[in-house]
């Protein structure tokens, strides 16, 4: 977002004034701040009156300098001016309004990462400043727009492409800034679909997993328990050797119906479950098989009833069913229920594999 509008007059304004009125300067008053931001401690010294007199001559020769090259049209340069201003004397009166009108010049020649870092500069500097906010909605703003491949370099026209890690990162950062403001969910709700975007399946779940856990009730979190169980399902369907995948599809989709029951993605989140009920049911015919090859018939039955009870494809179902009845055929012992192998008594080996996805222990 370009603040130019709302903020850069006032900030030009307030730069101007700054350099041609008498200093009011930062004490010593300040020493918790100094002593962060200059490295002093017990056995360093503060800046004295007259060190902070020089400082604010220096920025008001910075300011100078930066507007004689705006004037000229040298907008990149100017940025740059600013930005110095804003890293070397962070304390001085010029400081947040340079670092606002930096920002906005950067944006402007098409550096969104640059404008954004000098953004947080005035975040970690000027916490009170009455501007905050619109900051830090500048700072999402410039994220978003770097994420949709918005920018184009001023010089030369071209699309500028911001690394994958870079518009994570000023997310995360927006984040940071107010956890628990509506940006931070949008924010984190980005990372999602930057991570999706770039085909990282498991980086995306997570982020849209955090979505939910620190921000269920803003509006991105059903979307984003959606997309969970979404993404689950793709990568079963693209063959994923561990069964467990299918069942995390189900469970977000249940936790989604459960949580958001009325929202507009309920009914296709039903739809889904019920074809992830087909899918689930067909690997679960598949582990029933590979225990009958084996000739671990109890765990095969158990499967094979499991698959019955699940429904879905009627194929699969009725397939279930005939090898059921004639597992049952070779034995009364198969038509008692159990949870177990006869060679495994303590149903360890069962649960142990990465293909076991039936009931779950009593424990």
């Amino acid at each position: 977002m370009n603040l130019r509008n709302r903020l850069s007059s006032s900030a030009a304004v307030a730069i101007t004034a700054s350099v041609l009125a008498s200093a009011t300067l930062t004490t010593p008053a300040d020493a918790g701040i100094f002593s962060k931001l200059f490295g002093g401690g017990d056995k360093e010294e503060l800046p004295t009156q007259t060190e902070l007199e020089k400082r604010e001559q220096a920025a008001a020769e910075l300011v100078a300098k930066a507007q004689e090259q705006e004037q000229k049209g040298d907008f990149k340069d100017a940025a740059k001016i600013y930005r110095k201003l804003v890293k070397k004397f962070p304390l001085t009166k010029f400081t947040a309004d340079a670092a606002i009108r930096s920002a906005e010049l950067f944006e402007s020649e098409g550096e969104p990462t640059d404008a954004f870092d000098v953004y947080q500069k005035f975040i970690e500097l000027s916490r009170d400043d009455k501007r905050y906010g619109e900051v830090l909605k500048a700072q999402y703003e410039l994220a978003q727009r770097s994420k949709t491949g918005d920018f184009k370099r001023r010089v030369v026209g071209l699309p500028l492409d911001v690394p994958m890690n870079k518009k994570v990162e000023m997310f995360e950062t927006v984040s940071t800034n107010s956890p628990r403001s509506p940006l931070a969910a949008q924010s984190l709700f980005a990372i999602g679909e930057v991570y999706q975007e770039a085909g990282k399946t498991q980086d995306a779940i997570m982020a849209y997993g955090r979505v939910v856990s620190a921000h269920g009730t803003r509006p991105q979190a059903p979307i984003a328990q959606f997309r969970i169980g979404q993404l689950h399902m793709a990568t079963a369907a693209q063959g994923a050797k561990d069964t467990s995948t299918i069942t995390s599809a189900r469970e977000a989709f249940e936790d989604f119906l459960l949580a958001y029951p009325d929202h507009k993605l309920a009914p296709k989140a039903k739809e889904l479950l019920k074809t992830v009920d087909k899918r689930q049911a067909a690997e679960l015919l598949k582990v029933a098989k590979f225990y009958e090859k084996t000739e671990k018939y109890r765990a095969a039955a158990l499967y094979y009833r499991d698959v019955i009870k699940r429904g879905g494809d009627e194929a699969v179902v009725e397939e279930a069913k005939a090898r059921l009845a004639a597992l049952q055929a070779k034995g009364g012992e198969l038509n008692a229920p159990t949870t177990t192998d006869p060679e495994d008594s303590d149903g360890s080996l069962t649960k142990d594999r990465k293909d076991y996805v039936g009931p779950k222990s009593e424990d």
